[in-house]
């Protein structure tokens, strides 16, 4: 889903690169884990939890607020930032309903998973 929100990341990113450098390691470490625990995972609660935590750690590092917390707080799905921290896009569990929880908020662009994958298969048949 598209925010539409463009955030100054300056400040996160200054943030980021003040801490020392044990706690940048650590943090690397704990996305990279993280991320590879995202692409294995097998269930949905597994996703939805993973993503949280990522979320967290993210947030922590940058010295930004969760997304979920700052916009949506009452959405009971996972919501992850992407792009531009919390501005741009964010990754959000559900189904129909879950999308209509978002336009309910005026937030129109949204763009289910199966479409994106379809959209980016398209775009590899006409390269091929």
């Amino acid at each position: 889903m598209i925010l539409n929100r463009k955030q100054n990341s300056r400040d996160s990113i200054a943030h980021y690169r003040n801490q020392p450098e044990h706690n940048i390691r650590d943090i690397i470490h704990k996305v990279t884990a993280l991320t590879e625990q995202i692409i294995s995972c097998e269930t949905f609660l597994e996703f939805e939890t993973l993503l949280d935590i990522h979320e967290t750690v993210i947030s922590k590092a940058l010295n930004t607020p969760k997304i979920k917390l700052s916009l949506f707080p009452d959405y009971h799905g996972a919501l992850k930032s992407l792009g531009g921290w919390g501005g741009d896009f964010i990754l959000a569990t559900g189904g129909k309903q879950e999308q209509e929880y978002f336009r309910n908020k005026n937030y129109h662009t949204i763009i289910p998973y199966l479409e994106m994958l379809l959209s980016q298969n398209q775009q590899e048949n006409r390269v091929s």
